[in-house]
């Protein structure tokens, strides 16, 4: 598992203040809302300039760029738009392993499942003597 660390924001650094959990298939289903006609998959980013307007221009490894009012970093851990934004948040490896599901909430697993449980997303992280942690 790859974590990164990011620039503190507002004074803080508190996890919990700069970073929110966000369940990437909604996520992807939101930033493409509507976009059908302009949206382009299948295409390595290289990097982006700030246009004069506001704007930002994406360049691609093919060549090809593309004009927008806004740039989306949400491919990743890897990301080539975090790394030119912020080149100063750095990655680190951590002896972790994560392990994910999505439940359906139905009737019957409402009734079972904690209120906190229902209304969002949610991480449960193991103590810290089952999790390797200090």
């Amino acid at each position: 598992m790859v974590i990164e660390e990011e620039a503190s924001h507002g004074g803080t650094t508190d996890p919990t203040e700069g970073s929110h959990a966000v369940d990437r298939i909604t996520l992807r289903r939101l930033l493409l809302a509507g976009l059908d006609d302009v949206v382009h998959f299948d295409k390595k980013f290289e990097r982006y300039e700030r246009m004069p307007d506001g704007g930002v221009k994406a360049f691609f490894a093919d060549g090809t760029s593309a004009n927008g009012d806004v740039l989306v970093g949400a491919d990743g851990a890897g990301s080539g738009v975090r790394r030119q934004y912020l080149p100063q948040a750095r990655r680190y490896e951590i002896e972790a392993v994560s392990v994910a599901l999505k439940l359906p909430l139905t009737e019957q697993s409402r009734a079972w499942l904690p209120p906190q449980f229902v209304g969002r997303m949610n991480m449960v992280v193991a103590p810290a003597r089952y999790s390797g942690s200090s």
